[in-house]
């Protein structure tokens, strides 16, 4: 019995180191598959990183052109707003310039149609003496005949 024990011992040592070598090769394998994936997660968290930081990159680039734009458009806008002030003050002294030109032009107007009146009077008065002459009524000195 002693040499089946013996052998049983040795069979049962040899299953134990035969599992414990099988327990190890899982685990390693285990250990390698796991290691497999962790490098693999960190290159596409290094990915990731990389991808991100190309995007900050051109988002603060963006940013800055976005800005400088900004800043060139304010200096625009005050421009623009100078000018229309500018052009409020001009206007308002053009209206106060209209608004003396439209006194004179009514001025001128009034004394145009006084003008035209007395025109109109001494044409009507030269054609009256005209039809009197020829009527007769004036005499060869230009004196006037009284008929009554």
């Amino acid at each position: 019995m002693s040499s089946y024990s013996s052998i049983k011992h040795q069979e049962i040592h040899k299953n134990r180191n035969k599992n414990f070598r099988l327990k190890k090769y899982f685990e390693t394998q285990n250990l390698a598959t796991q290691n497999d994936e962790l490098r693999a997660h960190l290159r596409n968290e290094k990915n990731l990183r990389f991808l991100i930081n190309e995007r900050s990159i051109k988002l603060s680039q963006e940013a800055e052109e976005l800005k400088v734009s900004k800043e060139k458009l304010e200096e625009h806008t005050g421009r623009l707003q100078r000018t229309v002030e500018e052009l409020g003050r001009r206007n308002y002294y053009l209206g106060q310039e209209g608004r003396v030109l439209r006194g004179l032009v009514k001025d001128y107007q009034g004394q145009n149609r006084v003008l035209e009146g007395f025109a109109l009077m001494v044409f009507i008065l030269r054609q009256l003496i005209i039809g009197l002459y020829l009527l007769g009524f004036f005499d060869s000195n230009n004196a006037c005949v009284t008929i009554f």
